[in-house]
């Protein structure tokens, strides 16, 4: 799923088609947000308002990587225990 439907290019060059998105998703048991480059999801404020949002109906949420700043940035993260990416570390500080 993704912010908006349409294909997505990964910072890789892989291009992958969501399912859904924003506008269209189902209800998640399980969020799990990948890692990546994310320095232009997390200046989106309806990015983190949605991931903040799913704690309402999610049983569990994780982060892959990097993502963790994503979860950072939307508040989720309080007094959990997190990690990354081992170049990351120093920001995740």
């Amino acid at each position: 799923m993704s912010e908006l439907p349409g294909p997505l290019d990964t910072s890789g060059g892989l291009q992958i088609l969501p399912h859904c998105s924003f506008a269209d998703y189902p209800r998640f048991d399980v969020l799990i947000i990948v890692g990546g480059v994310h320095e232009a999801e997390m200046t989106k404020s309806a990015v983190l308002a949605w991931i903040a949002g799913q704690l309402i109906c999610a049983q569990s949420t994780s982060s892959v990587c990097t993502a963790v700043f994503l979860l950072a940035a939307a508040g989720v993260i309080t007094d959990h225990r997190v990690t990354t990416y081992w170049e990351d570390l120093d920001d995740l500080k």
